[in-house]
């Protein structure tokens, strides 16, 4: 996007001043293609500035009617993820990894040409001959275009027309037969070339090659480059003119033109120049064109734009908002008076893929302040931290309930945040590592009501208190208990048609009844008990279970074998 905007305006404002000086409009090119090549490295060394960008990734819908607005503090310690998840699904190949290989090998293919230069270059100055002819007028020429530095000419047979290369070793390679033409054509060529010398316009189109090279993929790169090199050529034609005739001098760029016809690119700024003379050509024979060097005020104009295009353009960073606005149940709406500040981040993170489909799926009580959840989908720590069933999700790529992962983090908070805390954690977690939104809407859903069957309100036999005491969030490694002497056996073991509750309250068991396949909706706890109590809970599958599965029930067979039972089995 930056150098999208820095691009057309310089093409915009290029094009706006036809009637500018050719020199000035080069510069202001040049600038540009300085300031693309500097953008990266002033990206990574200045402070960033974040510009919040719009949060579309992957968006959720829920229907539980309620809102947590969740705030992560800034300030991360480390962040440690060994397999990164995301739209693609970890362990995959991502688009970003393809787009970048794809970057990569386009930068190659565009910076070849120019290594390739750099060695023709170098074995046409080892192979040419110096013009000790011509060594008198090169030095009076380059002392009035006001170059201190010595300049080599040389001539090559496989050179067709005059040409300027380096920055270090100033060099000018002439044809083999330049010693045979008229004074005048031997002057306006040296000037030209003088002109690309004094400018360092060898030094510019390089620049302008790795810019091209690192925004390959931009046309508006490869249209400004091509403009650049026009108006370097242009620059060096106005110092032709101050001594040359317009005429005279159009035809000898026609001339050299035509010896360039057929064979290959020269590999350095040349006085003709096929792709541009039509161009080049109307330019010299228009009367009124401002012609000259770049002025003082352009100059510096120009710098300090560039300067400042630098220094205030690099520093941004398009960001994904860190604090989403997130949707989940009205048990978690408000925080609890320990996170009323706001919710802090975890300073530690770790996910990774699980791909062994035996592994154990976990969501533990947090210890001390480490978090373990094993073997989880993105859409099952949605439902476990928002307190929500998975049926109450919907919407959202196919990887958030196939890809599994298992995701530990830490917080070196003393003492470490409650569990209900965790559990807002968890969302931010979600939120900025699984790039995930959440938003709630308002559906009607059949659900149960989970009540008293005894008029008095007596709880049954084979519910009684639970001796299970869950981990002290305090203590480190703390492990879930049953006391001395107790029964108890902590925590929910579900099984295909049965379960065992340990140290769990009503509202914990409605939740997990909610979950079952059998259940299929909502239920809501209307118990009004709020202890801890231990129970055990067996049922048996209905018809359409086993007709799923090709079997009869065994009490329809006994029926249907007797032709009885028909009222009762109703």
């Amino acid at each position: 996007m930056k150098a999208t905007i820095l691009l057309a305006v310089a093409l915009v404002a290029a094009g706006m001043a036809k009637t500018v000086r050719a020199s000035v409009r080069h510069m202001l090119l040049a600038a540009t293609f300085f300031v693309l090549t500097l953008l990266p490295l002033a990206a990574v060394v200045m402070p960033p500035v974040p510009v919040e960008m719009p949060y579309p990734i992957v968006a959720l819908a829920t229907t539980t009617p309620a809102t947590a607005d969740a705030r992560t503090a800034t300030g991360r310690k480390t962040v440690d993820t060994a397999a990164a998840p995301g739209p693609a699904g970890a362990g995959r190949i991502s688009i970003a990894a393809v787009l970048r290989g794809v970057w990569g090998v386009g930068l190659l293919v565009c910076l070849s040409p120019v290594l390739t230069t750099f060695v023709r270059l170098r074995r046409l100055r080892r192979e040419g001959l110096p013009c000790l002819d011509i060594r008198p007028l090169v030095h009076r020429l380059a002392t009035e275009a006001g170059i201190r530095r010595p300049v080599e000419v040389l001539h090559h047979e496989n050179v067709r027309a005059p040409m300027t290369a380096g920055w270090l070793r100033l060099t000018i390679l002439l044809p083999r037969d330049a010693g045979e033409w008229n004074e005048a054509e031997r002057r306006n060529a040296l000037v030209h070339e003088l002109e690309h010398v004094r400018r360092a316009d060898w030094a510019f189109q390089v620049v302008a090659r790795v810019a091209c090279g690192l925004y390959w993929f931009h046309p508006l790169a490869w249209a400004a480059w091509r403009r650049m090199a026009l108006d370097a050529e242009r620059a060096c034609d106005d110092a032709v003119l101050r001594l040359a005739d317009g005429p005279t001098y159009a035809t000898q760029l026609v001339n050299l033109a035509q010896r360039l016809s057929g064979g290959t690119v020269q590999p350095a700024l040349g006085m003709a120049n096929r792709s541009e003379l039509a161009a080049r050509v109307a330019a010299i024979l228009r009367s009124g064109q401002a012609r000259g060097r770049a002025g003082t005020v352009s100059v510096t104009a120009v710098i300090v734009t560039a300067a400042l295009i630098v220094l205030t353009v690099s520093p941004l960073r398009a960001v994904v908002p860190v604090r989403p606005r997130l949707m989940g149940s009205p048990a978690l709406q408000a925080p609890t008076p320990a996170v009323a500040g706001g919710i802090p981040a975890f300073d530690v993170i770790s996910i990774k893929k699980n791909d062994d489909p035996n592994s154990a799926t976990l969501f533990n009580f947090p210890v001390g302040g480490r978090l373990r959840l094993i073997n989880q989908t993105v859409r099952m720590l949605v439902s476990s931290s928002y307190g929500i069933q998975d049926y109450q999700i919907v919407g959202g790529p196919d990887w958030l309930k196939t890809e599994r992962f298992d995701v530990e983090a830490i917080v070196e908070a003393t003492p470490p945040p409650p569990a209900q805390q965790f559990l807002l954690m968890i969302r931010q977690l979600v939120a900025d590592r699984f790039t995930l939104v959440l938003s709630a809407e308002t559906r009607e859903l059949p659900i149960y009501r989970l009540v008293k069957a005894r008029a008095d309100g007596q709880l049954g036999s084979k519910i009684r208190p639970s001796t299970c005491k869950p981990p002290d969030p305090t203590i480190p490694n703390s492990v879930a208990n049953v006391g001395v002497g107790g029964s108890s056996v902590c925590g929910n073991r579900i099984g295909r048609f049965s379960m065992t509750i340990g140290g769990n309250t009503m509202a914990g068991f409605a939740n997990q009844l909610g979950r079952l396949a059998v259940v299929g909706r909502p239920v809501i706890n209307a118990t009004n008990l709020t202890e801890r109590l231990d129970w055990e809970l067996a049922w048996a599958p209905d018809s359409s279970w086993w007709s799923d599965r090709g079997r009869m029930p065994p009490s329809l067979t006994v029926c249907r074998s007797l032709r009885r039972c028909r009222n009762s089995l109703a």
